[in-house]
């Protein structure tokens, strides 16, 4: 997908784990085909994703993804990820 550097959100397929996730831009490569995600849950997880200057830490691992949609809105791109979920293999 080009140009989703202009976007603050992405919603990434993550092609391994066969599973979609609404992410902050900035957790995305720059060739678009991966994205760090951190192992943590609950509040912890969505104050980091739900802040679009959120950076990756090093010890983030890196996952294959496809990125399917981008918006400069959290809203739109998390309802997307949940619409996706249910038309995507």
């Amino acid at each position: 997908m080009e140009k989703f550097r202009t976007k603050r959100f992405c919603v990434v397929y993550f092609v391994v784990e066969n599973s979609l996730e609404a992410v902050p831009t900035k957790w995305i490569n720059e060739e678009g085909n991966q994205c760090s995600f951190p192992i943590i849950s609950g509040p912890k997880f969505l104050k980091l994703r739900n802040n679009s200057n959120s950076v990756p830490l090093p010890s983030w691992k890196k996952y294959q993804i496809e990125v399917r949609y981008c918006s400069n809105k959290l809203q739109k791109v998390t309802q997307r990820a949940h619409d996706l979920q249910f038309t995507s293999t």
